[in-house]
């Protein structure tokens, strides 16, 4: 972040800084569950859509030319809706707050001062890990929409009725 020296404040003391830092830390976790939550909806939505799509493709089979383009079009959507399913699963995630045994550690002794820190320690821990969760189910849901497309491609035009001249779908 680049500093500015002409919109320095002299009133802002360290202690608001630490406060700045602790509500932008929990709004960044607030952000990734909401994160997480539209992208399991968005898996969950996909899913319905592939087993939709594998059921016409079951509810055509007259269509295809060959049982083996019906069964490879089929495994694609199954494996496709395995894997949003899986990349929605339900995942350890963390959010902002905690109980207030957390705080017995900070209370007397001298430690009070500690408390911003280490909040905002645990919360950058937190993020980290919350992130590593986020890619993993995006990669998961990636793959997913990898075998639906080659699933819906191969359903859409059967590649061996077009090496013989016909252009032979499944949707037709």
């Amino acid at each position: 972040m680049k500093i500015a020296p002409d919109y320095y404040i002299s009133e802002y003391t360290k202690s608001d800084a630490m406060k700045e830092a602790l509500r932008q830390t929990e709004m960044k976790l607030v952000a990734q569950l909401s994160i997480a939550t539209s992208s399991d909806q968005r898996a969950y939505a996909f899913c319905a859509v592939v087993i939709v799509l594998a059921a016409l493709v079951l509810d055509s089979s007259a269509r295809v030319t060959t049982q083996y383009i019906q069964l490879l079009i089929i495994l694609h959507f199954f494996a496709a809706g395995v894997l949003a399913a899986y990349s929605a699963r339900p995942t350890r995630f963390f959010d902002s707050g905690g109980t207030s045994a957390a705080f017995e550690n900070y209370l007397g002794d001298g430690r009070e001062g500690y408390v911003l820190s280490a909040l905002i320690e645990r919360n950058d821990e937190l993020i980290k890990r919350n992130d590593r969760a986020i890619k993993r189910a995006s990669r998961q849901f990636l793959l997913a929409l990898l075998f639906g497309g080659t699933g819906l491609i191969l359903a859409l035009g059967d590649p061996l009725a077009n090496v013989q001249g016909e252009l032979i779908g499944v949707f037709k």
